[in-house]
């Protein structure tokens, strides 16, 4: 049915690159040269160190699974209501295990999972360079760049969805697919389709992502056990597709974007890092003849935010996942912008707010933001802004001291550490932040007007105002946690 029926009414809009149902991808061989060196100034202490290279990666997470579990010969699953669920008993035999049919229960549309006729593993150019300077003072310098290109990634596609048949009315005039069937392509003389997503897996064929990263550090070492460091990293890396989920649906679904998921273009990539401070500066004090050690360090970490996208709740503008689909990305009106868009009642906890007063607090809104506030009159990028910038100081003390018992030496070191010391201090500093999914739902998308006038319509809530999108963590884990932690240690060391 599939490759008869499905593949080929898929292809009359979709570019399938040789997609069979149950067959596996031809895996190109992938040749990986690399080349690096390290050239030394005479008589100034000057290192200089480099790289070029490809590299390539394995068959990444569980994504080709889908070709054995749900390739259309074969699905993995239906859905069973409570019921049916308890008239299932374990069976030993693969063979023979419950059918749908057995409990009543309905066959569930799990998503068809096709893969391009060949598929390259990931595969990325880098060049690296490194500018090192000693002196006999103690201070050291470094310097290093890095360039990363993709040259082979992976690319999402539901082909089973008919392409946008119009454009929304407006200043956010983005591509709409139909609404009906949930965009399905028709397969079946009565217009039916047993799938609700057909995934094809394929290698993007337009602009890859990259990264590019400058580091330096500035060290110090004294003959007095005073040492301190600061490091300063700057990086920006921007991708089509992260590729962070293990489900080929999932991984499609979850991409924020303006005109849909099938026409993802590059943006900054969810493990940007941006800006990064690292300082540290530690003192060691010998004594009872340097038998016996006091260890004292201060360790700050500076951070950018993480990236993060302005997106619509409630329903979809795009639908190209339905019409209650998510992930659309908002468009930021311009002031006159604003007074054209069409705003309904909103009623929160008992409180109505009419649309002047949401135009109003949304107004207010963008302008109190800065990325939103220079972004008027375009839609929000994808993981354009960010969450608040972080500071973290974490103190480390150790003492060693050595006991002779008898003609033996017993070494012990009994330690403190004590996590996010700032918020210790003062329990305002030291946050850390967090935004489910890396979107927030700005403002609702209350559908359009009418089927015949795609008038997008609107609702804000004006109690955003007095609440930022992301919340304080709530992980106790030491490196993540926005709360102090402490832990004590005691460690023997023996020959």
């Amino acid at each position: 049915y599939v490759n008869h029926v499905a593949i080929p009414a898929f292809a009359s809009y979709w570019d399938l690159q040789g997609a069979v149902s149950g067959a596996k991808p031809m895996i190109p061989l992938s040749v990986s040269p690399r080349m690096g060196f390290t050239y030394h100034l005479k008589g100034n202490g000057i290192v200089l160190r480099g790289g070029i290279g490809i590299f390539s990666g394995r068959i990444p997470l569980a994504w080709p699974a889908g070709l054995y579990t749900n390739n259309g010969a074969f699905i993995g699953g239906y859905m069973a209501n409570a019921a049916q669920l308890n008239t299932i008993r374990f069976r030993p035999d693969p063979y023979h295990q419950w059918t749908a049919t057995e409990t009543g229960a309905i066959i569930n549309k799990e998503p068809l999972n096709l893969v391009s006729q060949k598929l390259s593993m990931p595969k990325l150019f880098r060049f690296t360079l490194t500018l090192e300077k000693k002196n006999i003072s103690g201070w050291s310098f470094i310097a290093e760049a890095m360039l990363s290109k993709n040259i082979n990634e992976i690319f999402y596609t539901n082909v089973n969805l008919l392409p946008p048949v119009d454009h929304a009315t407006g200043p956010d005039n983005r591509n709409i697919y139909t609404g009906n069937n949930n965009g399905r392509i028709p397969l079946n003389a009565d217009g039916s389709n047993p799938f609700d997503y057909a995934i094809l897996i394929s290698n993007n064929k337009g602009e890859t992502g990259y990264a590019k990263s400058f580091t330096t550090t500035v060290s110090k070492k004294t003959s007095t056990g005073l040492s301190a460091e600061i490091n300063y990293t700057l990086q920006k890396s921007v991708a089509v597709n992260d590729g962070t989920a293990s489900v080929n649906l999932s991984q499609w679904r979850s991409m924020e974007t303006v005109n849909g998921r099938n026409a993802l273009t590059r943006s900054v990539s969810d493990f940007s890092l941006g800006h990064r401070i690292f300082a540290w500066a530690g003192k060691k004090i010998l004594y009872r003849g340097k038998k016996a050690a006091l260890s004292i360090s201060l360790v700050y970490t500076g951070e950018s935010g993480s990236p993060m996208s302005y997106v619509y709740g409630n329903y979809s503008m795009v639908r190209d996942d339905g019409i209650t689909g998510a992930n659309d990305l908002i468009y930021i009106p311009t002031k006159t912008d604003l007074t054209q868009m069409v705003f309904l009642y909103n009623t929160i906890n008992g409180t109505s707010f009419s649309p002047q007063q949401q135009k109003d607090a949304f107004e207010k809104y963008i302008e109190n933001d800065p990325y939103l506030k220079n972004r008027r009159g375009n839609y929000a990028e994808r993981n354009g802004s960010r969450t608040p910038f972080t500071h973290i100081f974490d103190l480390k003390i150790k003492q060693d001291f050595n006991i002779r018992i008898r003609n033996n030496q017993y070494q012990f070191q009994l330690s403190l550490d004590v996590y996010n010391i700032g918020n210790l201090l003062n329990p305002q500093w030291g946050k850390r932040y967090f935004l489910q999914n890396d979107h927030f739902a700005l403002m609702d998308f209350a559908g359009y007007q009418s089927p015949g006038n795609l008038t997008p319509q609107y609702r804000f809530n004006p109690i955003f105002l007095n609440h930022p999108p992301w919340k304080i963590s709530q992980t106790f884990t030491p490196g993540y946690a926005a709360f102090w932690s402490s832990q004590l240690g005691f460690r023997y060391t023996f020959n």
